[in-house]
């Protein structure tokens, strides 16, 4: 490490700020050159203070010389106002060097640099990250606290809608839950108003399972993805139930297997769990699980594909108490499209398991 500091630079900028102030190399070399980049800047002349500190970050590539250049240059870009360099370069020091000194100052101006370009997902997150870094002595901790605490309550998903396809008189039994992924854990609730409206509000940037349920009704299960969802959104979504009788059915929602595979992921387990719910709930009900397919892959492979998705929910039902004397497997294949197979989205429609009631 000393032998790498007390080299002489190859920078051509760096070789000429020596000369002109008759320095030698030394250890102490790299911090002369960022003190000056730092007093540029402190002057206004943000475009030489900026070429002096990218020339140590390319030059001097150790712990110490070059976290602390990063997050010059990155506070350089602040001020000349070009917020996606000083990201990419905050987010390079966090990466390269999460033991810096500069780690926990680099990533609160990271939070804030994601917000001036509207991105409160992955402020939160670098929030988040943050205050499990930092201990209670940190001098920053309240002011890291109170934003992360104020941003919480607006970078939210706000669903808004209505129910149908259920009479007056059951609105008040209907229960709305929403598990977040794969953690399982609930993060929403609501019972629909007199008129079937609700309202639920979720964290944005994270995957979940809505379930709605209500006595006489099949359990309607839906996937709400907002992974990609960078800030507060409201989305109008109208959910539908289905009344218990011969010939009904729902579209297991979240059942989810790798690609090719029968293999239940965890993220299928909330409406698994519902499922085992429901049919205990209703034993004397005649129940078929049906896997079905897109159409891609040779048809062999496609129906033993299906029967095995069938069996694999069948088998977690069991495993959970479940008696199966009443329930079916069928795999379908790709024969009972609910939507064409040309698209991606449409192929993923296909592929799905069901419910349906026989009797």
């Amino acid at each position: 490490l000393l032998k790498e500091l007390e080299r002489k630079p190859e920078n051509t900028k760096l070789l000429q700020i020596m000369k002109e102030n008759n320095w030698r190399e030394g250890k102490d070399l790299p911090d002369k050159f960022l003190t000056l980049a730092t007093n540029l800047l402190g002057k206004g002349d943000a475009e030489n203070a900026l070429e002096i500190s990218r020339a140590v970050e390319s030059e001097y590539q150790v712990l110490g010389v070059r976290d602390r250049a990063q997050y010059l240059s990155a506070e350089i870009y602040s001020k000349q106002g070009n917020t996606k360099e000083q990201i990419k370069t905050l987010e390079q020091l966090i990466g390269q060097y999460p033991s810096s000194s500069f780690a926990n100052l680099a990533k609160q101006n990271l939070a804030q640099g994601y917000l001036i370009l509207g991105n409160q997902r992955d402020a939160l997150k670098t929030y988040k990250e943050l205050l499990l870094d930092v201990d209670d002595n940190y001098l920053e901790l309240k002011t890291i606290k109170k934003a992360y605490e104020a941003l919480k309550e607006r970078a939210r998903i706000f669903i808004k809608g209505k129910l149908s396809g259920i009479g007056n008189d059951d609105l008040a039994s209907v229960e709305l839950t929403v598990h977040k992924l794969p953690s399982l854990e609930v993060v929403a609730t609501d019972n629909p108003g007199p008129d079937g409206s609700y309202k639920l509000d979720v964290p944005l940037g994270e995957q979940y399972t809505l379930i709605a349920k209500a006595p006489g009704y099949l359990p309607f299960t839906q996937n709400l993805d907002y992974r990609h969802v960078i800030s507060a959104r409201n989305i109008q979504k109208e959910l539908g139930l289905t009344l218990i009788k011969k010939g009904a059915k729902v579209t297991l929602k979240n059942i989810l297997f790798d690609f090719g595979s029968s293999k239940l992921r965890p993220e299928s387990i909330p409406t698994l769990n519902e499922m085992v719910d429901f049919i205990k709930s209703h034993p004397q009900l005649q129940i078929e699980i049906s896997g079905h397919t897109d159409n891609v892959g040779g048809s062999d492979f496609n129906k033993q594909l299906s029967v095995n998705r069938a069996i694999s929910v069948a088998r977690y039902l069991l495993q959970h108490g479940v008696s199966l004397i009443n329930v079916v497997t069928k795999g379908y294949a790709d024969k009972q499209p609910i939507a064409g197979n040309d698209t991606e989205e449409e192929r993923a429609l296909n592929r799905r398991v069901e419910l349906k009631i026989l009797k």
